[in-house]
Parts: C-alpha cells; sequence; structure tokens
C-alpha cells in the first residue's frame, strides 16, 4: 500500500538521569508497559505516555496519551489538521498518484497568479453567491473556511516569519465586487447587515483593483484608530434591526483590518506564498485610501513586535511564514498565535448580587467540563464589565435561569447566586490558575459569537477547554 512520511524528528526520554542509558529506560518501560518522552517532530511536539492496556480475552494495545504541558492543544487534531506528509508536503492522494504537492508552505519564489482550483461557487462574485443578505442566521453552504491558527507557547522566530498583532475583532472573509459585498463569518453567517458601513470602502477597493475581491481579514471595534477588545462589539454581532445597528454605527465606530487576499480578478491566489499575496495587497493600498478598511501592518522584527505587545498590552501576535499557501478551513502550523496574557473560555454557570454602586451583576460564576464530564467550578468573574454590558448579560442570564446549581459541587459563593443553564460561553483574561483550581485576578471579556452558537451541544466544545493541570 502507500506509505506517508507523516511526521519527522526525534524524542528524548523524560526524567532520565545525567547517567542514565535512554535506550534502556526505553526497554524497561515497554516491560513494564508505561513509557514517558517527549517527541521534538515538525507534528507532534511535547510529552507523551505510551500505556499498554489489556481488557480480558483481548489482545495488549497501547494508547499514546499527550501530557498536558505548554506544546499541548485542545484544539489540535494532528491527524485532522496536519493530513499531509511532513517530508513532502503531499497528500496520500498525491503521493500514490505521483502528483506534485499542492499544500506544499516551503516553495519559494512563486510568483505568478494561478486559476482557481476550488468548486466556482466558492469563488463567485458576491451578486452571484446563493442566500447572501438574507438574514444574520442564514448560513451560506458556499462559504470559503478560513484558515486557521495554531497556539504556540512561544513566539518562533527566523527570517521565514513576519508578525503582526492579534486582533480581538469578528473574523470575516469578504466577498466584493463593484456593486455588491458579502461579509461571512467562521460559520458561514452573512454579517454584512450588522457592518453595512464597511461596504463603501469595500467596493472602492474593488474598483481600485479592476475586479472581484476575496479578503480575509477581522472587523474590531476602534477608537482613535487603535483597535479594542471584543467586548466592544458585543451589542452589533447579533443585530436585525437596521435603527438599532445605526445607533450602534455612532456608539461603537469600526474598521475592518485585512491581512490576506485570496481572489484578485478571476485569478485564485491561495497557491501563492504569503509573501506574494502581501505584496498585492501593499500595492492596493499604497497607491488607495479606502474608508474604514485598513491593511495590518506587519514586522519582519519578533523583538520589536514583543516590545510593542507589551507596551501595549495587545492580546498577542500573529506569526505567519512567508513561503505558506493558503489553506482554506486547515489548521498548520504555518500560521501561529501567541498569546502574551491568559485567556480562556469558560461557561457561565450563575452569576451573583451586585454590592455598592453595582447594579444587576455582581460577578459571574463560570466553569468548564472536566474529563469525566462533570462540570466545575472556576471561580468569580467580577471586572471587565460596563453598564450596557451588565444589560445585556442580565437579561441573558435571566432567560435561562434556573432553581439548582448546575455545578458538580455546589460553590461557596461571595454573594446570594443565582444559577442558570450552562449554555453560554465567556471570554475571561487571567494571570493564572491557583492551585485550588480557580481563576487568579480573572477578568470579562465577551461573550463569544462564533463560540456560544453550538453550545447547545457541548460535547466537543466544553470538553477541549479543560484546566491545565
Amino acid at each position: 500500500g502507500t506509505v506517508m512520511i507523516w511526521d519527522y524528528g526525534y524524542y528524548t526520554v523524560d526524567d532520565a538521569g545525567k547517567d542514565d542509558d535512554p535506550e534502556q529506560l526505553m526497554l524497561e518501560g515497554i516491560e513494564k508497559g508505561k513509557l514517558a518522552f517527549s517527541f521534538h517532530g515538525k507534528k507532534l511536539r511535547g510529552s507523551f505516555a505510551l500505556v499498554r492496556t489489556r481488557l480480558q480475552g483481548k489482545k495488549a494495545q497501547w494508547l499514546l496519551i499527550k501530557h498536558k504541558d505548554e506544546a499541548a492543544d485542545p484544539n489540535y487534531d494532528p491527524v485532522a489538521d496536519d493530513a499531509i506528509s511532513a517530508k513532502s508536503e503531499k497528500t496520500m492522494a498525491e503521493i500514490e498518484n505521483g502528483d506534485s504537492p499542492v499544500h506544499s508552505s516551503k516553495d519559494k519564489g512563486v510568483t505568478s497568479k494561478k486559476k482557481v482550483q476550488l468548486e466556482p461557487e466558492l469563488l463567485a462574485k458576491p451578486s452571484k453567491r446563493e442566500r447572501f443578505g438574507k438574514s444574520t442566521k442564514t448560513k451560506t453552504s458556499s462559504a470559503l473556511m478560513p484558515m486557521l491558527i495554531h497556539t504556540s507557547p512561544e513566539l518562533p522566530m527566523g527570517k521565514e516569519w513576519v508578525y503582526e498583532q492579534k486582533l480581538d475583532g469578528v473574523r470575516l472573509i469578504a466577498y466584493v465586487d463593484e456593486n455588491n459585498v458579502a461579509l461571512i463569518s467562521r460559520l458561514g453567517n452573512d454579517k454584512s447587515k450588522q457592518f453595512p458601513e464597511l461596504a463603501e470602502g469595500l467596493k472602492k477597493m474593488a474598483k481600485a483593483s479592476g475586479g472581484s475581491l476575496i479578503l480575509d481579514g477581522e472587523v474590531v471595534a476602534v477608537s482613535k484608530k487603535k483597535p479594542l477588545g471584543f467586548q466592544y462589539l458585543q451589542g452589533r454581532i447579533h443585530l436585525d434591526d437596521s435603527k438599532a445597528v445605526e445607533a450602534e454605527i455612532k456608539a461603537t465606530p469600526v474598521e475592518f483590518y485585512v491581512f490576506d487576499l485570496l481572489l484578485l480578478g478571476e485569478d485564485s491566489l491561495i497557491e501563492n506564498s504569503l509573501e506574494d499575496r502581501r505584496n498585492l495587497l501593499e500595492q492596493i493600498f499604497k497607491k488607495h485610501t479606502f474608508p474604514l478598511i485598513t491593511l495590518t501592518p506587519v514586522s519582519k522584527s519578533a523583538a520589536i513586535m514583543k516590545k510593542k505587545t507589551i507596551e501595549g498590552e495587545w492580546e498577542g501576535l500573529i506569526a505567519k511564514d512567508i513561503s505558506s499557501h493558503y489553506l482554506p478551513g486547515t489548521r498548520t502550523r504555518n500560521w501561529l498565535k501567541w498569546k502574551s496574557v491568559k485567556r480562556e473560555e469558560l461557561i457561565i454557570g450563575g452569576w451573583t448580587e451586585p454590592k455598592g454602586a453595582r447594579t444587576l451583576i455582581g460577578s459571574l460564576l463560570v466553569g468548564y467540563y472536566d474529563e469525566d464530564s462533570q462540570f466545575q467550578f472556576a471561580g468569580h468573574v467580577g471586572s471587565g464589565f460596563n453598564n450596557k454590558i451588565l444589560k445585556e448579560l442580565h437579561k441573558a442570564l435571566k432567560a435561562i435561569e434556573v432553581k439548582k446549581s448546575p455545578f458538580h459541587r455546589k460553590p461557596s459563593t461571595n454573594d446570594v447566586p443565582h444559577w442558570v443553564e450552562p449554555q453560554l460561553v465567556a471570554e475571561i483574561k487571567f494571570q493564572e490558575w491557583t492551585d485550588d483550581g480557580v481563576l487568579r485576578h480573572p477578568s470579562f471579556l465577551g461573550i463569544r459569537d462564533e463560540g456560544s452558537s453550538g453550545i447547545r451541544a457541548f460535547s466537543g466544545f466544553v470538553t477541549t477547554k479543560k484546566r491545565p493541570i
């Protein structure tokens, strides 16, 4: 059959002493049925355990278990997300057929624009795309999925990387021509009605470019041209009423930060290098300005960007391999997210009565599902709110209020508690986890829009959000 070199690198034995023989330790571990070691591969990294299991009457089997360390990424499925050879960067089908790799991220000097390889409707003009603009709740089956990003505990260094600020907005794919605009979220929802003020600048950009465009970017709330946090978009992302949207436009200005170009005219650019795609974007923005449309700044200096992150109190940085192709819907290590502060998505299980001048909500009571699918308490979150957010949160929580605590063990709260069905997911920033398993110095950032839309069927979503050990 067909063989793929899926990963390569080397391994080290965990807890090996200076005078220990690593090979002998591995042999002893095999004999005992339990080994602990670290992979240093292109894909697999960090500490693992290999454990032998034997069910009664069954042949012995080995389980490979990832330890919870800095290399652990609960959002990363190595088999599904990296289904290409680490050596040739070909898929199994390409290896079997002897084809050239279309997923390669290491080809240098790609300058020609390549014709569309995807389904034609994925790259259609906005005016020809089915069902766009009918409802913010209507999903578009033909939406092009954005390329996904890995989390990295360390910021990668080297000449092959460029760096940009990790923005805290709503990721959208923009389909644009001179007359039409569609802004499609990761779930395939058209958000054009929520952000109508972006249409003018995007249409002008298409006209200046001489044809249709597909752009990858992020809508971000801004103040004095500086990006703000996700919580400032909280009132915009679900609105259907045009008058309410107009009020939000005045209250919370936004801009669309563009960081990638996927289609220019009739030509797909997804197989071009990031460097080529970026150069084309820079040429467009060099000659023109477009209202409320901003080219995301990048830098080749990790040191400079790290300093800016600290001084500007940014969430973190995105590092991108300049030779990488655009892989729709695929999570690869060609794009990496490095966070300067800890953030976690946790589920709201209740709230407490307010004290003093605070109204409606004192603290949110948040938690997570553990390995046994038990809802564990993670602490009180009492900061990060303004009056508007408090009103919206209180209304949403009252609608799902219940009499009984949803937590596995009823927590001791700092005031009178109110319990809710664990449906809403909040993004929380914090300093660290305490030894007791609760958040230290947490602050509310917002309710995650795209995460919470599927939150009623928790199985896959919440079990990936376990507390680090």
